[in-house]
């Protein structure tokens, strides 16, 4: 009888590749930049998401205030 530790056991997790990596630190740069205190805490995919919602609410507030403006 063949042993079932093979489907029990977890698979390892493939690590994150360099690129991966370094545009985590991107990310929570610029988030830290725009005061998101605790944006190392975040994961990559959580991170990305949230810069790419405070990007937009920047071009929002600029396109507003251009058109109030001119």
């Amino acid at each position: 009888m063949k042993s079932l530790n093979f489907y029990f056991t977890k698979p390892k997790p493939t690590p994150p590749r360099p690129i991966e990596v370094e545009n985590h630190r991107k990310v929570i740069y610029l988030l830290q930049r725009r005061g998101v205190n605790n944006a190392h805490r975040l994961g990559y995919d959580e991170a990305r998401e949230l810069l790419a919602k405070l990007i937009a609410i920047e071009v929002r507030e600029k396109n507003n205030a251009t058109f109030i403006g001119g």
